[in-house]
């Protein structure tokens, strides 16, 4: 990370995530008072699913850029319309320092060769942080747990 800070500068690595909500969720488990069962009110209907991409700058991770807030899921060709729509925003913004080190998970979406390309166009690196590792404990069963106990 270091390396990368002296080459582009902290304004210019960006990290970017996408995350989504059910507009009906409803919470699984509740607290009562012991020997009283807890009840709650669930809705009926499929509700609504509303999904945001952003990126954050490595030294103002509370300031949203280019942030995108939609209906449905997120998908490649989504997260790639908004990719282009992120990098022209900041080529606009900085016409001197065009490159930029983007930072982003493992997902599918992410991935490929027309994001590849766009990053190109745009003189952009593009980083992925290591595929998510179970932790060692979560892997034994559960027999192994309660024997464990």
């Amino acid at each position: 990370m270091p390396q990368w800070k002296a080459q582009y500068g902290e304004d210019h690595i960006l990290y970017i995530d996408e995350s989504g909500i059910n507009t009906n969720e409803t919470a699984e488990y509740g607290w009562s008072p012991k020997g009283k069962r807890c009840h709650a009110f669930r809705s009926g209907g499929h509700g609504t699913r509303l999904s945001m991409i952003s990126a954050v700058r490595s030294n103002a991770p509370l300031k949203f850029i280019q942030p995108l807030v939609f209906q449905g899921s997120c998908d490649r060709n989504i997260f790639m319309c908004w990719l282009e729509y992120l990098l022209q925003g900041l080529q606009h913004q900085d016409i001197q320092t065009k490159k930029y080190l983007l930072i982003l998970d493992n997902a599918s979406i992410h991935k490929g060769k027309v994001i590849d390309d766009l990053a190109a166009q745009y003189q952009t690196r593009i980083v992925y942080l290591p595929a998510y590792s179970v932790n060692g404990i979560l892997k034994l069963t559960p027999f192994t747990l309660q024997m464990a106990k």
